[in-house]
């Protein structure tokens, strides 16, 4: 499995080695390590992302930077029932022969007749930094992202959705009941969970530090 990155390259912009290209259509190109797109056929696009990586990869887990940023792009070609439906549980929607499924900052894909391809935001492996500038320091991080959980077991990662849903699933885990949540939590410590939930609109997904509340007493 290869994690391959996509960017968006604004018209005039930075292109994969630094030089400036043009868009032939006027709007923000889609490009990826291996091919480029910068046609404003929604479907046309759609199909690309599927397929831009298969003749060199089997399967590929794709990434950009900023998914939110990247779909917008797509987004603006979607005719509004499409937009529609994908912003309204359960986030799915159809396009022609084209299944898509999107969840803001986490996930997006596309499946034509069983051929998929599923985009991640790559910013949230790499907290507090900047955007890189160029296609290939983009796929310098994504190899990056790949080295380091080959190196902690995972050489084949089912979802980058989140680093969590990373690991869910997989034998590092087989000796386990699975992650805990708060149903886990015994009653007495429950309330410390309300508690905790009202200060955060969403699921916890990180952990922020280990430790314990010692009494002296």
């Amino acid at each position: 499995m290869k994690i391959l990155a996509y960017k968006v390259v604004q018209s005039g912009g930075v292109g994969l080695k630094g030089g400036v290209r043009g868009n032939r259509s006027g709007s923000p190109m889609v490009e990826s390590t291996l091919s480029r797109c910068d046609t404003d056929d929604i479907n046309s696009l759609l199909r690309w992302l599927i397929f831009s990586h298969s003749s060199c990869f089997a399967s590929v887990l794709a990434v950009t930077w900023s998914l939110s940023e990247f779909f917008n792009i797509i987004e603006a070609k979607l005719p509004p029932f499409v937009c529609e439906s994908l912003s309204r549980h359960p986030h799915r929607a159809k396009l022609n022969n084209c299944k898509l499924f999107y969840i803001p900052d986490k996930v997006f894909s596309v499946n034509l007749n069983g051929s998929e391809i599923s985009m991640y935001d790559l910013s949230q492996y790499f907290p507090g930094e900047s955007e890189p500038s160029t296609l290939d320091e983009l796929q310098a991080r994504a190899d990056v992202l790949q080295e380091v959980v080959t190196e902690l077991g995972v050489a084949d990662p089912a979802t980058l959705s989140s680093p969590v849903a990373l690991f869910k699933g997989h034998p590092l885990l087989a000796e386990s009941s699975g992650i805990p949540t708060v149903f886990d939590a015994s009653e007495p410590d429950l309330g410390a969970y309300e508690v905790a939930m009202r200060c955060t609109p969403r699921e916890w997904v990180s952990n922020y530090q280990i430790g314990c509340w010692i009494d002296e007493d």
